[in-house]
Parts: structure tokens; sequence; C-alpha cells
């Protein structure tokens, strides 16, 4: 599903909140027959979203500078 998203120009707040739709259901039919399970599944997120750090930071800069770019066109009108 993170495979999925990132392709489409999605911050990490958005990426989370779409994980977690996911991922909380999966966490409550489990966490009491199966908790390795979804101690397993929170690791393997986490771990993915680690690998993702430069991406979402490279995005942030680049939505800083769109917003910062946009404030300046508006000032000088």
């Amino acid at each position: 599903m993170i495979e999925n998203h990132i392709g489409e120009r999605i911050t990490e707040p958005e990426l989370r909140e779409k994980a977690y739709k996911t991922l909380i259901p999966f966490l409550g039919l489990h966490a009491r027959s199966n908790l390795q399970a979804c101690k397993e599944a929170v690791d393997y997120f986490e771990l993915k979203m680690r690998k993702l750090e430069p991406h979402f930071k490279e995005l942030r800069k680049e939505i800083i500078e769109e917003r910062r770019q946009t404030y300046l066109a508006k000032k000088n009108k």
C-alpha cells in the first residue's frame, strides 16, 4: 500500500493516515489472538516509513518552496 501511494505527491502525515486506516483494523482484529503478528506489522510499517524519510524530506522542501513562491507572488501584486 505504501508503494502504491508513494508515486503520488503524498506527504508523510497523509500516507500515515491512509496506512492507519488499514493497519488499525488489522491490529484490532488480531491483537488478542496474535500479538506477534501485530508487532511484526507495525515494525514492518515503521521500517518502510523510515526508508522513505529522504523522500519525505525532499518533498517537504519542494512544498515549502512552492508556498514561498506563491506568497512572494501574492505579496508583489
